[in-house]
């Protein structure tokens, strides 16, 4: 298993709501991901554009973003956090110094906030540790 691997567990286990979980290089290529029946598809051109989407928070407010066929409004973006919510599924994509944590979940509130919650606890922790 490699680092990242347990990364990826660790998100998955923040609560059942949690679908999908990947965390990628800033050029697209995956370095870990949850697979199975929790299989991370993705396209490389939709992480291109997600990874691009931190840096233009503005178009991605205004256009929303598409991830695994799935096109999610963005309620909120920033250089470091993007949500993102199309009924009840949502994303969390978090920027760390070299990759981006994203993760797929189903829920209300208190599961948004939830998973909110553990991405940004493994942020900081990645982030301090110069990841």
């Amino acid at each position: 298993m490699s680092g990242w691997e347990a990364y990826v567990n660790s998100l998955e286990s923040i609560t059942p709501a949690v679908k999908r979980v990947a965390i990628i290089a800033f050029d697209g290529k995956i370095c870990a991901k949850t697979s199975g029946k929790k299989d991370f598809k993705a396209s490389p051109a939709e992480l291109k554009a997600l990874i691009k989407d931190f840096d233009q928070s503005d178009q991605a407010l205004a256009s929303g973003v598409n991830l695994e066929n799935v096109h999610y409004i963005i309620p909120r973006a920033d250089e470091r956090l993007i949500f993102g919510k199309r009924g009840k599924m949502g994303l969390f994509a978090s920027k760390t110094k070299t990759a981006v944590i994203i993760v797929v979940y189903e829920g209300d509130y208190d599961v948004s906030s939830a998973v909110r919650k553990g991405v940004e606890k493994v942020t900081n922790h990645l982030m301090s540790m110069d990841y």
